[in-house]
């Protein structure tokens, strides 16, 4: 709604927010001009924040039904990924004699997850 009402000023505090710039800004709207769906299932696993489809949708008119399926389509794409990832290890640790592990293994996956972000957006 806020996209929809005001994209400019949106848009302007999403740059706020650390790793988002105009690169990005810019990517997302552009993206929403075409197969928007596709893209958004393609953000939503490389690491582009949510917030910013959520934004571009509105100042580009999308629906809110078409998107909110779409939407849930996409998250559940990286939230399956990440838990997919993180049961395999934890099956892996099981395996190996080694179940008091897993608690480590969750947080060090989290930290290189945001901390491979942050530096490829840097």
């Amino acid at each position: 709604l806020w996209g929809r009402g005001d994209p400019a000023g949106a848009e302007h505090v999403m740059l706020f927010i650390p790793a988002i710039g105009p690169d990005l800004v810019a990517r997302t709207n552009a993206e929403m001009n075409g197969l928007w769906p596709l893209h958004m299932l393609s953000g939503a696993v490389s690491g582009v924040p949510y917030k910013l489809y959520a934004i571009a949708a509105g100042g580009h008119h999308i629906a809110l039904l078409p998107f909110a399926l779409a939407s849930f389509v996409a998250r559940l794409a990286r939230f399956a990924l990440s838990v997919g990832l993180v049961s395999l290890g934890a099956a892996v640790l099981q395996r190996l004699g080694r179940p008091q592990w897993q608690r480590p293994l969750l947080i060090v996956f989290w930290i290189a997850l945001y901390a491979t972000y942050f530096t490829l957006r840097a």
